[in-house]
């Protein structure tokens, strides 16, 4: 009984997990970010790393966001991006008794000025409810040098479309 327990709660917490790293491109498409949300637990906590990355963009090192937060500043963010692809998804680690896991994704950005595109990889660590389909926490860690110049460019974009 113990094995089929483990089996379906592994299943169940790898189907949240991909359908949120999947959740992306729904996000994009639409320019609805509320897909970001929905397998989040509403006070999920979202933690951005590494800490260098984030003081060069001049946040705190210890940031956290809310799955409100997160939404709204990615919905900003598609006036200037949207994602194109998720391009693999191709590691993922999980843990069923600490309800964990470990993943890696790339996705291939656009940007709406001129259409040129970025490669994003990230690194992603989650932890989930006892029945594994709500994520209750998130850790994210990016590409630093990728990601602070796409970061860069989207706020190049923001600030010309007045919208900083």
């Amino acid at each position: 009984m113990a094995d089929t327990t483990t089996a379906t709660l592994r299943k169940t917490i790898n189907t949240t997990l991909r359908s949120h790293l999947m959740s992306y491109l729904p996000a994009s498409s639409t320019s609805d970010p509320s897909h970001l949300n929905k397998d989040l637990n509403p006070t999920a906590l979202r933690h951005i790393s590494p800490s260098s990355f984030l003081l060069a963009l001049g946040a705190p090192s210890d940031l956290t966001i809310t799955p409100i937060d997160y939404i709204a500043q990615f919905g900003k963010e598609l006036t200037a991006s949207k994602v194109k692809s998720v391009d693999y998804i191709p590691d993922v680690v999980i843990d069923t008794e600490g309800r964990f896991t470990a993943a890696r994704s790339g996705y291939t950005n656009k940007f709406t000025d001129n259409g040129e595109e970025v490669q994003l990889e990230f690194a992603w660590f989650f932890e989930f409810t006892e029945d594994g389909r709500k994520i209750t926490k998130v850790r994210e860690f990016v590409d630093a040098d990728v990601a602070g110049r796409y970061q860069r460019r989207v706020a190049e974009i923001l600030k010309g479309l007045g919208k900083e």
